[in-house]
């Protein structure tokens, strides 16, 4: 699992060209410069950063203490 996760972590920090524009984003884009367009893309790249950071760290800490969270007590047995 730890080799998984390395791997995807490689995988996310190599890519290189990424476009996150949207079809509004993308016809006022072709409309400016070159570095507008870049500076576009990269603003809606960091937008989408924070909140699927907030869901890692949330979905990781529920995956680390799910022993403790589902776990079912054992005096409630019905014998």
């Amino acid at each position: 699992m730890r080799y998984f996760f390395i791997l995807c972590f490689t995988y996310f920090v190599s890519i290189t060209n990424l476009c996150g524009q949207c079809a509004m984003c993308t016809l006022n884009a072709e409309g400016s410069s070159d570095s507008q367009a870049n500076a576009i893309n990269t603003g809606i790249l960091y937008m989408l950063l924070f909140p699927l950071v907030i869901i890692i760290v949330i979905g990781f800490f529920l995956w680390w203490n799910r022993e403790k969270l589902f776990k079912s007590n054992s005096n409630d047995k019905v014998s």
